[in-house]
């Protein structure tokens, strides 16, 4: 989760408000769901 706070990343990948936002809550997302397929397992 730490990879996303980057420069490099605020400097090249994002270019708007939303691009953003997507960027800091994907590690999140990506746990929540890989929670939810766990607990299926």
């Amino acid at each position: 989760m730490i990879s996303t706070r980057s420069s490099y990343i605020e400097k090249y990948l994002i270019d708007s408000e939303e691009d953003y936002r997507l960027l800091r809550e994907l590690p999140r997302m990506i746990m929540h769901a890989l929670s939810i397929v766990a607990g299926e397992a």
